[in-house]
């Protein structure tokens, strides 16, 4: 048999005496001491866990959080001295911790929406993560912040694959253990911690690599726009960029298009009125007007930077009819609020079936 078989046979095995446990005696089993002594300090973290079954815990690593400032006891718990006098403390655990969406009452396939083509499995997956606090989330009346998980090859091509997330200013976190059962889902061991969403400006300074691109925003007088419309989508062109660049003409607002949420065989229209189209590549990867992305789905506070290889400019011109600009919109709600449109028919495998089904574990 294949080896992952038997690695996802013993997953199963060794995770089965754990199905009845809570979240902070399941850490513990499999050596995440460090974060269920965090986790521990959250009462209304614990609480919302308890009210849910859908719960993916990314617990970081005993090292990774060692790594912190040295440790003290508090409440019988050791903790690093971050999370006793960083008031941004319980934001950054809270980003550790995913959920579902609610679903809509009625599931339209991507093939079924009109203009669609049909679309190859699809590894990445959207987080719905437990923050919402506002100076890390801009994204809607109680919508919380997102991140964007990607199956990924191991290097030397055996066994399961393993997760990657990517988190705020581009930073990559990587699944380094489990996944393991708790009795309200299930807990991956990451190498690290998620950064935390940032503003487009810190988040454009981080990555470094479309300078031109920034400073065409900025003389365009767009970073208000970019820094704090609730809810956008930018595509980021890498590198020079040229004379007459329209910054406008790579941004949509009111919509977030992590790589989940583009739709290929759709257009949708920029904040110029020019069109932008989503295609696939000859390797199955999404090609935006023909550019590549470069480094897709780099979370920000009020959205999502995309970079890709060279401008959008020019590759496809505003239409002087009426065409299709984005698809029929359903909305993520949480509470009473429904701000943020995400379009219909997008298979969000986030959660805890998801992940048990791509790890073999069901």
């Amino acid at each position: 048999m294949k080896p992952a078989f038997f690695f996802a046979l013993h997953s199963f095995l060794f995770i089965g005496p754990t199905l009845g446990q809570g979240v902070i005696e399941v850490l513990n089993a499999n050596g995440l001491n460090a974060f269920a002594a965090e986790l521990s300090t959250y009462p209304d973290l614990i609480a919302q866990i308890l009210g849910r079954n859908d719960v993916t815990v990314f617990a970081p690593t005993n090292a990774a959080i060692e790594g912190l400032p040295p440790t003290k006891t508090y409440k019988n718990h050791t903790l690093s001295r971050r999370q006793t006098t960083d008031p941004n403390a319980e934001a950054s655990t809270s980003a550790q911790l995913g959920k579902q969406p609610p679903k809509p009452d009625t599931v339209t396939k991507k093939r079924q929406i009109s203009g669609a083509v049909d679309l190859p499995i699809s590894n990445y997956m959207t987080i719905y993560s437990f923050l919402e606090n506002p100076q890390f989330v801009n994204l809607g009346v109680n919508q919380p912040a997102r991140f964007i998980s990607n199956e990924a090859a191991r290097p030397d091509g055996q066994g399961l694959a393993f997760l990657e997330v990517v988190t705020g200013n581009g930073d990559v976190v990587s699944q380094v253990q489990g996944p393991f059962k708790f009795n309200r889902g299930i807990i991956y061991g990451v190498n690290s911690r998620f950064t935390l969403p940032q503003l487009f400006t810190t988040t454009m300074q981080a990555v470094g690599s479309a300078t031109p691109f920034f400073n065409a925003v900025i003389a365009a007088n767009l970073l208000d726009k970019c820094e704090n419309s609730t809810g956008i989508t930018i595509f980021a062109p890498i590198g020079e960029i040229g004379s007459g660049l329209s910054p406008n003409a790579h941004i949509i607002s009111n919509f977030l298009g992590y790589t989940p949420n583009l739709l290929p065989g759709h257009n949708y229209t920029a904040d110029s009125g020019a069109l932008i189209n989503i295609t696939f590549g000859p390797t199955g990867d999404r090609l935006v007007n023909g550019k590549r992305l470069v480094r897709p789905n780099v979370v920000m506070k009020n959205g999502v930077i995309h970079f890709i290889d060279s401008p959008l400019d020019g590759s496809l011109p505003a239409p002087n009819t009426t065409s299709s600009s984005a698809p029929p919109v359903q909305t993520f709600t949480s509470a009473a609020a429904d701000t943020v449109k995400i379009p219909l028919g997008i298979a969000v495998f986030t959660g805890t079936i998801a992940a048990l089904v791509l790890h073999g574990i069901f």
